[in-house]
């Protein structure tokens, strides 16, 4: 979490526990009534004008970055795309643009390759008091490129039902394709000034404390499942997918040539035995291609345990290091998409891989055997 201080030091540093995050949330309301949306903006208001004391751009503000604490205040968190606003990145028509961000929440600059800058936090503000109020972002589209184009010509509507003009008019200053005439942009006071966010308690938080605690029991419960093996069911967790018949098959058979590379990958010489818990086995090995938010595809090796984990490394950097890791659960879903393109669901993300070896089938099909013999043991 957040805080406009000096880092403390590794021995110090301690992760705070909260309630969920604002895609949590949705996934458990819908969307907000509108006085939570009001402190919820106020919060995330207070996060940026930290950030700003700080000389800090977030860059990657969504959701699930934003985090609802047990006294029900907003902590926004997730610093890896953070930028320093510093004198030679502010200035100079020489500097290299980074292009990093959320496809739904990524503001048009970064898409024409421009610095991101304070301003460019608010419009992920806008799209999520959009989000809260509506239930759905505001720029959705069939495909990545159709998306980034209905952001960069800020295409979007307002659905029939919307309830208040006067957070509309707060939304439609905030998604303003030039950052500089963003409400907020120069004085963050402007937008604490806006008649939506007028007379609202700042002292209190985003929900009351009897739903507050009713919401922490129901993802305290949420965390259990996951964790324990209980049986969690993909309507209650993930809604994304039917099997796809994947479960109702037998254990796949591996061909000779990804046998080898298993056999390989289990080998002292491997490589990949540095990443593994003593007595943990290589199942399923092979390279990937993975997207990272809205980054260029990066080749990476994917591994499969029999722990069970998954996890993929870059495996051509000296030396070979990890590069994540999807958090095995009793929610953890596949799905298979076509002979190069598969997926894996985890509650509130979704990672999609292409099989450069175009083994996509048997991915999911290992996958789904690691799942079951979990749920049989």
């Amino acid at each position: 979490m957040y805080a406009p201080r000096p880092l403390p030091s590794y021995s110090d540093f301690i992760l705070e526990l909260c309630v969920c995050d604002l895609f949590q949330l949705l996934g458990q309301l819908g969307r907000l009534d509108l006085e939570a949306v009001r402190r919820v903006a106020l919060e995330l208001i207070g996060c940026l004008d930290a950030l700003r004391a700080d000389g800090i751009v977030h860059r990657d503000i969504k959701p699930e970055n934003v985090f609802l604490a047990a006294d029900g205040r907003v902590k926004l968190g997730d610093f890896a795309t953070a930028r320093a606003m510093t004198e030679d990145v502010r200035a100079g028509p020489d500097r290299t643009p980074t292009f990093v961000g959320t496809p739904q929440y990524v503001c048009p600059e970064a898409l024409d390759d421009q610095e991101q800058t304070y301003s460019s936090d608010l419009w992920s503000v806008g799209c999520i008091i959009y989000q809260l109020i509506a239930g759905t972002r505001p720029f959705v589209a069939d495909s990545e490129y159709l998306l980034f184009e209905e952001i960069s010509g800020v295409r979007y509507s307002f659905p029939p039902d919307w309830p208040d003009p006067d957070a509309e008019d707060l939304v439609t200053r905030l998604l303003v394709r030039d950052p500089t005439s963003r409400l907020g942009a120069d004085d963050l006071a402007d937008l604490r000034h806006h008649p939506f966010l007028a007379n609202v308690d700042s002292t209190a938080g985003v929900l009351p404390k009897a739903d507050l605690d009713a919401l922490a029991a129901g993802m305290e419960a949420l965390r259990s499942a996951m964790f324990d093996g209980s049986d969690v069911s993909d309507a209650d967790q993930l809604d994304l997918w039917e099997s796809d018949g994947i479960g109702d098959r037998e254990g796949p058979g591996l061909p000779q040539t990804v046998i080898d590379r298993v056999a390989a990958a289990n080998s002292p010489g491997g490589g990949i035995l540095p990443f593994l818990f003593d007595g943990e086995h290589v199942m399923m090995t092979g390279d990937i291609l993975k997207r990272k938010s809205i980054k260029p595809l990066r080749r990476r090796r994917l591994i499969l345990t029999d722990y069970p984990r998954l996890l993929y490394i870059d495996i051509r950097a000296v030396p070979a290091n990890q590069k994540g890791e999807v958090p095995w659960s009793a929610a953890l879903r596949v799905r298979y998409v076509s002979a190069k393109k598969f997926e894996v669901a985890v509650p509130a993300r979704v990672y999609a891989f292409r099989s450069i070896d175009g083994e996509a089938r048997l991915w999911a099909d290992m996958i789904q055997a690691a799942i079951s013999a979990v749920g049989d043991g």
